[in-house]
């Protein structure tokens, strides 16, 4: 504050401020220094006469001292009343008893300065009476300080004196030297106001000395110069301004002339453009009409992805008649994108499916690869983005002769420290990579540029010569707009990389809004799936697919892999490659009569079904390029009807070992055996799901709210909890928790508990794993992500499966082993054509191997590693029907995660003991034959 003001003080009051406060500031050193020395000087002579009364007195007390002459003592000591700052004088013997005292009246009286401290205002001097080198006595004085602070004050007075005197010529000083300095700028400042105000160029800064040759005189020669030069070119500009109104209305002319002329070139193609666009779109909505009725006829799969193929590439014309119309905006620079929902499977793999012929009638591979987990639903452009991808995976196929093209979605490698990922905003990377022969570096730059096409890497001049002819077939605009559609998408730049003979890889990253997280995490645990693909890229992506199943994917690159690995033993479903392992059908029948299972054909796009004996062994076809949603409903198809052991009997559907489908078109629904408890406040939700569910063969009880379910609970046991997260009264997470908390205080065994929510992001999955629960199912979901959910908690269905779940027996009290669990899992087994005894052995050996590294994980000081350990074995132990030993693995889990390291190790002492009586029961029950 005090500097903001000192700084709008006029120059004059800051250079007076300036030199008072110097001069004040060295007067008020030099005084004090003055006063503290003659002080200091004041009290050093007023201690020495102190000492020196003190001696003398002293020695006139010498005799009275030694002959015990108390009188001749006080007389002594009464001469001492001449000094008026004695106060007290006290006399001591040898002895040290009191020999002889002088007191002056009252002290307090006497003295002015009483009321300041008695170690400021007096002073105490003493020393011993020596005779003859003997001490005969001791003499102390106390004497008063006025005189001292007298002097003082005189001091003070002088100094204070000495500083009025000096500011007051510090004073008139300033103002002098304020007149000389400050006045030249004061009237420069009103000189520069003046001209402001009034705009008069003409005035000229007079100097008050012509000889000032000081700063101050320069600056106002250098402002008298600069007014100077603005009054010369204001003349020039005056004179200049008689002939621009000629200038400016000759040219104005001209330009609306020109304007005029632009303006109508601009109708003019805007109505050809309009016209064109109409006189194109009317018999394209006719030919888009057409597709559509068409596919509402009875249409084989290969004609149904035809029309699909046919209706996708139509809409992506009337995307670009819609992209004429809006040519100006184009040319303007006001081209936007849209942020509407879509597909982003749907999206990328129809661009792809536009190629497929392309790519088929040159014999190149055409993949795509929607790598890991990735949203289903982004919000952002999709015809753009279509648009771009269409036109990389054209020119990947276009320029590439020999190899393949593949397409490769995942999210960004570097998305952690992306600024644009945040929030719900995800960063994807999109690849075409092709085998072609690239592209030298020295070209590379003159991709993105219009109208400019590169030359490819080729090793003959014949090949120069073709690979030329190809690019003349272009305009050269494709990776150009390419390139700004991506910028205009939100991506930094669209990127290539190429050496001669190894081919391109073109890449940009795009943020997009995550409308709806990854899909239901359907999982088919057992399905072992043996996939016959020689073709690397194609196996790689059809190995990711299978392994996000959760599928036992076996791989077979050749005829002589595919023989050794059908041998091994029985799959529930085979996928073959035709389009490479084109072996005779023999060799088809013989392998699947060997191997069973549902078999799935890979064929190219468009090519004819499958006949004859072939159509025996194959009960689906997939075609090329594969699409991730076809591939994972083929294998749910399989799921459902596929029987699970290495023998296949024949039932509804099966012709000796071939499988073939029934009469309906749709499998059999399979049918569960268990309760279910429902827990949904929205009545069409209850409605829609508790139908399902009754579809599928369970029993079903529904409740409104968290609360409501835990009541439920508490009355009766259920094989699956299906919980609603958002409820009133109680939501579903704190349902969870409350449910966990209860079954721990009761001793019963885990109930599985599945979340159902709209929201599908991670950080939702992660808040219902911590609440509690096993799994997560997004809304809205399929038949067919019930159907696996349902089969991975209550065991495989009857009816596609062709398996039961039998019913459970009440577990003997007290016992360590629930035999009836381990019969339960046998006699599914047994179904599936395992060997009990086989199965039971491998089984309770995995299980104490688990069960033995938990007590190995949970003997850490670590917290979170006895949680994960616990909640394994209480898991495993349920499994294999030790319910003691997962009660207690659950009290175990529940202490970890409440931070109790004490109890933790408190109930981890019983741990080992349990495990081998459960070890000795198992043991007693393998003895038993299993029974």
């Amino acid at each position: 504050m005090m500097r903001r003001r000192f700084r709008s003080l006029p120059i004059g009051e800051k250079l007076r401020l300036v030199l008072m406060l110097v001069a004040a500031s060295a007067l008020l050193v030099y005084a004090s220094l003055t006063l503290i020395h003659g002080l200091r000087e004041v009290e050093q002579f007023n201690r020495e006469n102190l000492q020196a009364l003190l001696d003398v007195t002293a020695r006139n007390l010498e005799a009275p001292l030694v002959f015990n002459d108390g009188k001749a003592a006080q007389d002594t000591l009464r001469a001492l009343s001449a000094d008026p700052a004695v106060i007290e004088v006290l006399v001591s013997d040898a002895q040290g008893q009191l020999f002889a005292r002088y007191l002056r009246g009252n002290p307090l009286q006497q003295e002015r300065l009483a009321w300041l401290p008695a170690s400021w205002n007096r002073i105490r001097e003493s020393r011993e009476i020596v005779f003859r080198s003997g001490v005969v006595g001791h003499i102390e004085l106390l004497a008063s300080r006025d005189g001292y602070w007298d002097a003082v004050g005189r001091g003070a007075l002088i100094w204070l004196l000495v500083t009025v005197l000096s500011m007051l010529a510090a004073v008139l000083a300033a103002r002098r030297l304020q007149h000389i300095i400050a006045a030249p700028v004061v009237r420069l400042e009103q000189a520069t106001r003046d001209i402001t105000r009034h705009k008069r160029f003409s005035l000229r800064v007079e100097r008050e000395e012509s000889g000032s040759e000081d700063e101050v005189g320069r600056l106002i020669d250098s402002f008298n110069a600069m007014l100077a030069e603005i009054e010369q070119r204001d003349e020039r500009l005056a004179r200049y301004r008689e002939s621009l109104e000629e200038m400016v209305a000759s040219r104005t002319e001209e330009l609306t002339h020109s304007r005029d002329a632009a303006e109508e070139a601009s109708r003019v193609k805007s109505r050809f453009l309009a016209t064109m666009s109409h006189e194109i779109r009317t018999p394209l909505n006719g030919v888009l009409g057409m597709i559509r009725l068409l596919q509402t006829t009875a249409l084989s799969g290969d004609q149904r992805r035809m029309t699909e193929a046919a209706l996708r590439s139509g809409e992506t014309l009337l995307n670009v008649l819609n992209d004429v119309l809006d040519f100006s905006k184009i040319e303007a620079g006001k081209l936007t994108v849209d942020a509407v929902p879509f597909d982003l499977a749907d999206t990328v793999e129809s661009a792809a499916l536009l190629l497929a012929p392309n790519a088929r009638e040159k014999g190149l591979e055409l993949a795509v690869h929607l790598k890991g987990e990735l949203p289903v639903t982004l919000a952002g452009d999709p015809n753009r983005l279509k648009q771009v991808l269409f036109n990389l995976l054209g020119n990947a196929v276009k320029f590439t002769e020999q190899g393949e093209v593949c397409l490769r979605v995942e999210r960004s490698p570097g998305a952690a420290g992306d600024s644009r990922e945040r929030g719900d905003v995800i960063l994807l990377r999109f690849t075409v990579r092709d085998t072609g022969p690239g592209i030298p570096e020295s070209e590379q730059g003159k991709l993105f540029q219009a109208y400019s096409q590169t030359s490819a890497a080729s090793q003959t001049p014949a090949e120069i010569e073709e690979a030329a002819s190809r690019r003349a077939e272009g305009t050269g605009l494709g990776l150009a707009i390419s390139r700004e559609l991506v910028r205009l998408m939100g991506a930094r730049d669209l990127t290539v990389s190429s050496r001669p003979g190894e081919g391109c890889e073109f890449s940009f990253e795009l943020p997009f809004h995550v409308v709806r997280d990854n899909p239901t995490g359907i999982h088919y645990p057992g399905f072992r799936l043996v996939l016959l693909e020689p073709q690397p890229t194609l196996a790689l992506i059809l190995q990711d697919y299978a392994q996000s199943l959760g599928l036992d994917c076996r791989l077979a690159g050749n005829a002589a892999e595919a023989e050794r690995l059908l041998g091994e033993g029985a799959a529930q479903a085979v996928l073959a490659d035709l389009c490479y392992l084109q072996l005779p059908e023999a060799t088809w029948q013989d392998w699947h009569r060997r191997c069973g299972g549902v078999w799935i054909a890979l064929s190219d796009f468009g090519a004819s079904t499958l006949e004859g004996e072939l159509a025996q062994v194959f009960a689906q076809r997939l075609s090329k390029p594969v699409s991730r949603k076809e591939f994972v409903r083929s294998i749910g198809q399989a799921f459902m009807v596929a029987p699970r052991g290495a023998e296949l009997p024949p039932a509804a559907g099966w012709q000796g070992a071939a499988w073939r489908p029934a009469a309906a078109a749709v499998p059999n629904r399979p049918r569960f055996h268990g309760k279910v408890l429902l827990v949904e406040d929205n009545l069409t939700n209850q409605e829609v799901t508790r139908g399902l569910l009754q579809v599928f063969g369970c029993q079903v009880e529904v409740a409104n709210h968290g609360r409501e379910a835990l009541e439920k609970w508490a009355e009766r046991d259920f094989d699956l909890i299906l919980m609603d997260c958002q409820m009133p009264v109680m939501d579903g997470l704190t349902a969870s928790r409350e449910l966990r908390q209860r079954e721990i205080q009761a001793g019963r065994l885990p109930t599985a508990i599945i979340a159902l929510t709209a929201n599908s992001f991670a950080e939702d999955r992660q808040r219902c794993l911590a609440a509690g629960m096993n799994g997560f199912l997004p809304k809205p979901f399929d038949e067919l992500a019930l159907v696996a959910l349902l089969t991975d908690w209550l065991g495989p269905p009857e009816g596609g499966a062709q398996v039961r779940v039998q019913a459970r027996p009440e577990r003997e009290a007290g016992a360590l082993l629930d035999a009836a669990v381990l019969d339960a899992i046998a006699a599914r087994q047994e179904e599936a054509g395992e060997v009990r005894s086989i199965f039971l052995a491998r089984f309770v050996s995995t299980f104490l191997a688990q069960a033995s590294q938990a007590l190995q994980n949970m003997a850490q000081d670590d917290l979170a590693a006895a949680r994960e350990a616990a909640h394994s074995l209480k898991s495993a132990a349920a499994s294999i029907g030790a319910r003691p030993l997962s009660e207690l693995a659950a009290r175990v889990e529940a202490a970890a995660r409440e931070g109790q390291a004490a109890e933790v190790r408190r109930l981890g002492e019983s741990l080992p003991q349990l495990l081998a009586d459960t070890r000795s029961a198992l043991e007693r029950y393998m003895e038993q034959g299993g029974h």
